[in-house]
């Protein structure tokens, strides 16, 4: 299982995530779910159109999250 990294948001920047979340039912007890979040992060001056120019993007990341 990996640890979640919080993804910063900054003042003056606009944050964009565009990914997957997938929920699957545990075996032992179908009310509990295992959770897979994938997704990219990409980051622009917020007075940039939504086309415009990216400050930063992230690479592919994928966190698996499971009931112990």
């Amino acid at each position: 299982m990996l640890p979640f990294h919080g993804i910063p948001c900054l003042k003056g920047q606009t944050t964009r995530l565009e990914g997957t979340l997938e929920m699957m039912r545990t075996k032992e007890n179908s009310r509990l779910y295992n959770c897979r979040v994938s997704y990219t992060a990409s980051r622009r001056r917020s007075d940039e159109p939504k086309d415009g120019e990216k400050l930063m993007k992230s690479e592919h990341v994928t966190h698996v999250y499971q009931i112990p």
